[in-house]
């Protein structure tokens, strides 16, 4: 949305596979490669014109943020010998990658990843939640990365639920130190006691893989909030299960929640349920991530105002050493698209049909 390609896509329509569209974006915006194809349908050879049937695929890196990586040994070596096991902190025009033992950053282009691809070796569904039990950084001063966002540190964490014993306690080297703190939950991943179907992780020495992996830390209290959000985006689908934008009443698939006459039924109910969370995870991921707030626009609800005014009076309800990160109803941008000037020059609200 943030590079106006609402504006000169073809209609979108969810399918099975994703989103159906023209692709758009260059490589400049996303970490990606493409083929385009081109096919005879018919000639005029006395208007000198033809009819063609173009066709693109687009094929995006398999790698999300907080995804832990196994790189190939030849990979790893050319970016500064970084370790192996590495997370992904952020995806670009590239894949950034930390190594959260030494704080070693690195990058990969979409060049580079596609002469030696390679897939994620854990990603978010899989992460367990861990309580910390004590942080304190590797040294003093303490080793940092990124301006600060970063800090290495030594945490003891237990995982909290599950089929494991309470009591088991895992020592482990984490880049999160600057956001943790003894009581906070986060979630990692527990490589020496599990099995991927990876090459590379299988040839790795077990002595340099470590035992925890730590990736993001989690608001426990606020999940259970129920208030709505103060802000919403905009998205390219619009309907949701239909082929055409013609009389669409909502936002696409995983959008927005179905009004219960829009609701799938059988396994149609279950797809719809699992966009929806996805759907929820991407927003708490803005909300958690500043840097990858910055690239999108984010536009005031509708309620907004009256939202926040409730908020004000429950907030002794929660936790107040709850270091959610709110977002500034002042930073939001107002929806300009139902905005119209009159032939006085005053600004006018069309109604939503």
């Amino acid at each position: 949305m943030r590079h106006r390609a609402r504006k000169v896509s073809t209609p979108t329509r969810p399918g099975p596979q994703g989103a159906l569209t023209k692709p758009l974006l260059s490589s400049a915006v996303l970490a990606r490669r493409t083929k385009s194809s081109e096919q005879l349908i018919s000639a005029d050879m006395q208007n000198h014109s033809t009819n063609t049937k173009l066709s693109y695929s687009v094929e995006i890196i398999p790698i999300c943020k907080d995804d832990v990586v196994c790189l190939p040994a030849k990979v790893a070596r050319a970016m500064s010998n970084i370790s192996q096991i590495a997370v992904c902190h952020r995806v670009g025009n590239q894949i950034y990658l930390i190594d959260p033992v030494t704080l070693t950053l690195g990058d990969i282009s979409s060049n580079v990843y596609w002469r030696s691809p390679f897939n994620s070796l854990a990603n978010i569904p899989q992460a367990t939640e861990f309580i910390v039990l004590d942080i304190e950084p590797t040294c003093h001063p303490p080793k940092t990365a990124k301006g600060g966002r970063f800090l290495l540190a030594d945490a003891q964490v237990a995982p909290i639920g599950g089929s494991m014993n309470s009591d088991t306690i895992f020592h482990t080297r984490t880049h999160l130190g600057a956001v943790l703190k003894p009581g906070d939950t986060v979630l990692g991943y527990m490589l020496a006691s599990s099995n991927y179907n990876n090459d590379d992780f299988a040839a790795m020495r077990q002595d340099r893989i470590p035992e925890v992996v730590l990736v993001r830390k989690t608001y426990p209290n606020r999940r259970k909030k129920s208030k709505q959000r103060q802000w919403k985006l905009k998205s390219i689908v619009k309907d949701i299960g239909g082929d055409t934008l013609e009389g669409a009443d909502g936002i696409g698939l995983g959008r927005e929640k179905a009004e219960p006459k829009q609701k799938y039924r059988g396994a149609g109910a279950a797809e719809q349920a699992k966009a929806e969370a996805d759907y929820e995870m991407f927003l708490r991921d803005l909300e958690e991530d500043e840097e990858l707030r910055a690239g999108v626009n984010l536009f005031k609800a509708q309620q907004a105002e009256k939202q926040r005014d409730e908020d004000a009076m429950t907030e002794s309800e929660f936790d107040e050493d709850d270091e959610f990160p709110e977002i500034n109803v002042n930073d939001l941008l107002d929806e300009m698209d139902n905005l119209a000037i009159d032939e006085d020059g005053d600004v006018q609200v069309e109604d939503e049909e």
